[in-house]
């Protein structure tokens, strides 16, 4: 089952002004009736033949069953989901649905159903020519004619003004369609962060679960911003320590307080902009324990096409300082791209090829368990702050990498490829050039 979130909102790519309506399923799970021979296991605690006869029963079947799927059931939500998918099936197939559109640009509708809710946007062409309407029209038909009630009260027809959807707020802007986090998420998140903070040492399995809800209310909203899950790492080693403690007192660690307070100040820019435009240049990078290197192409499809097809040009080459692990080193040179991006066009997608596939997960998830890849997961998420780029990697093998053979001439890079670019210069203004020791 693949439910939207935050995140799938917030990696579309669509320019222009969009409209949106809402409808909102009342009582779902009680309007989801039991087929008869799944009742028999849902039976409700026994009633006496007192409570029978005062409610007209029959005292000899005092055992009551529930009729509607019980919220509680482990199952519950799939099938709540499916049910809701089904029913919209003549109007919203499943290459319609948000979490199917990936990062790619769409130009026509789309639609988000969460277990009782749905969400539709339409782009202002597609209103213009009666396809907002319409949708609307076919779904309230879809619920009708299945006897589904909806929440009057919480539905939203088609606007163009702030809507509230999956936890997040929708808004048009000049720039494009903002995703942000709802009112309620905000309040929810600082509340919660503002009471640990000040809560005093308490006993160790309540100060878990008062983390493991805070932690919940973050992941939510940090869904719009994935780099920003770096900024949580001691926090996820308190929570284990909190529950070895049991029935002992603990007291929240500093770097806990620091994490949190750090989320806090960066609250206001998790945010993501669907007209955000892809970056002019598509990247690849690859390290090696004496050196890395970033190459650049230009291209306007770069996830339709094989790296080896485009004209490769050396962006960046460097060598280390000093020794750390691979995997570090490969996240690096993805730090660089970022960085090099960054200068050449801000507020863009940034694209690039990586055969590192730790190194790839990390950029994918945001946030690492080990502390040395998080450190420099960190410092991707300030850097994609400072420039307003998003990172998009993808799998190369090594042997298709375009920067792999750079990686490794960049062994010297104070002495090989400083000659080379000196010869360059030299060849290009037709006599010897000056050159300052390393």
């Amino acid at each position: 089952m693949a439910l939207p979130s935050p995140e799938h909102l917030g990696r579309l790519v669509a320019p222009g002004k969009w409209l949106w309506f809402k409808r909102d399923l009342s009582n779902y799970y009680h309007q989801l009736a039991l087929p008869q021979w799944l009742c028999r296991f849902f039976g409700l605690p026994r009633l006496t033949r007192a409570e029978c006869l005062a409610h007209g029963l029959d005292p000899a079947r005092p055992c009551p069953v529930l009729l509607s799927v019980p919220m509680g059931w482990l199952h519950a939500p799939g099938l709540a989901q499916l049910a809701h998918e089904w029913v919209l099936l003549p109007v919203i197939p499943p290459s319609r649905y948000i979490q199917e559109s990936g990062a790619a640009h769409i130009g026509s509708w789309r639609a988000a159903i969460y277990i009782d809710d749905l969400g539709v946007v339409v782009p202002e062409h597609e209103v213009d020519a009666g396809v907002g309407a319409d949708l609307q029209r076919r779904v309230d038909a879809c619920y009708e004619a299945h006897s589904l009630g909806v929440k009057t009260a919480k539905n939203i027809d088609l606007t163009s003004s702030p809507m509230e959807l999956i936890g997040t707020e929708l808004r048009n802007t000049a720039t494009g369609v903002l995703v942000l986090p709802s009112v309620k998420s905000i309040g929810k998140v600082v509340g919660r962060s503002l009471e640990f903070l000040q809560a005093p040492p308490a006993v160790g399995l309540d100060v878990a679960r008062a983390l493991e809800r805070l932690l919940g209310s973050w992941a939510w909203v940090l869904l719009l911003h994935r780099p920003a899950f770096s900024f949580l790492f001691a926090a996820y080693h308190f929570h284990q320590h909190a529950l070895s403690r049991g029935a002992a007192a603990v007291t929240v660690w500093p770097s806990v307080r620091r994490e949190l307070v750090s989320l806090l100040a960066v609250l206001p820019l998790l945010a993501a902009n669907w007209a955000r435009p892809f970056h002019e240049l598509i990247f690849a990078s690859d390290a090696c324990p004496s050196g890395g290197a970033v190459v650049a192409a230009l291209h306007e499809a770069p996830w339709f096409v094989p790296p080896a097809s485009l004209p490769w040009v050396v962006s960046r080459r460097r060598s280390w300082s000093r020794v750390e692990h691979i995997n570090v080193l490969e996240l690096r040179m993805a730090l660089d791209v970022l960085h090099l991006a960054g200068r050449r066009q801000r507020g863009s997608r940034v694209f690039v090829w990586m055969d590192s596939q730790v190194a790839l997960g990390v950029v994918r998830k945001g946030r690492s368990s080990s502390a040395a890849l998080n450190a420099v997961a960190r410092h991707l998420a300030v850097a994609g702050f400072l420039t307003d780029c998003l990172l998009m990697a993808a799998y190369v093998p090594t042997e298709a990498n375009p920067a792999d053979g750079p990686s490794r001439a960049s062994a010297n890079t104070s002495d090989t490829f400083r000659q080379d670019f000196l010869a360059a210069v030299s060849a290009a203004f037709g006599g010897p050039s000056r050159s300052s020791s390393p």
